[in-house]
């Protein structure tokens, strides 16, 4: 009787265990699909912050390059004027317009958003996305654009500076309109006169550098911009 009372006994006791084990299985599957889906959802939204900083950057640098393209048409347009024998521009008016359009972008920029970036690699939540190639291209994207970056600081020139000292804005890129006809040529004959000259053609050569450079990131950001819609695609 005790050994049959005994084999009952641990036949319940595996029985017991075998559910025991299985609920456990269970929910540790559960808990490991539960951090799946939240780590594919916070993924998701990390390429979905992602793309929209760089698309941002793509619509800046599409629109440096315009800006760019007509500050050096309107350096060129100075250049010639002060290279002129007589001592007044044609148009005194253009000429001051052009000495400011010439400055602009001279300092200030445009600069990739690194927010997010820099945010994911603080947390290590970079991580989370999956792709190792995705990875490396987001890190080779924001390493090349501090590269560029820095690259264009080293050549910034003294003109823009020398230019919002002598003529007058309404704001960064417009000339003062209350400005008089008299007014309008004491400032041409100061500029005349100044030293920006000696910095206009340096200013066309850092204009013509940044073009390059933007155009490059323009191509960059292109190119992951694609990228990481195809990812986000296959990933949601």
């Amino acid at each position: 009787m005790r050994w049959r009372f005994l084999r009952l006994d641990w036949s319940y006791a595996i029985g017991e265990l075998f559910i025991v084990t299985i609920g456990v299985l269970i929910a540790l599957a559960i808990n490991e699909w539960n951090n799946t889906r939240l780590e594919h959802a916070e993924e998701v939204s990390i390429l979905e912050r992602l793309l929209s900083d760089i698309q941002s950057d793509l619509t800046g640098y599409r629109l440096g390059l315009d800006i760019l393209g007509r500050k050096e048409e309107s350096l060129q347009r100075v250049r010639s004027a002060l290279a002129a024998p007589q001592s007044m521009p044609g148009d005194p008016t253009q000429f001051l317009k052009d000495v400011i359009s010439g400055a602009n972008y001279g300092w200030n920029q445009h600069r990739a958003r690194r927010v997010t970036f820099d945010e994911l690699l603080g947390s290590g939540k970079l991580g989370l996305v999956r792709s190792a190639d995705i990875r490396m291209a987001i890190g080779d994207y924001y390493e090349s654009e501090r590269g560029a970056a820095g690259r264009i600081d080293e050549r910034e020139t003294a003109y823009p500076y020398l230019s919002y000292q002598l003529v007058p804005r309404e704001d960064e890129s417009e000339l003062d309109a209350g400005l008089g006809q008299s007014q309008i040529e004491a400032l041409v004959a100061g500029i005349v006169e100044s030293p920006l000259r000696e910095h206009v053609t340096a200013e066309i050569n850092f204009a013509r550098f940044v073009q390059a450079r933007f155009t490059e990131r323009e191509s960059a950001c292109s190119a992951l911009v694609n990228s990481l819609r195809i990812h986000l695609d296959a990933t949601r």
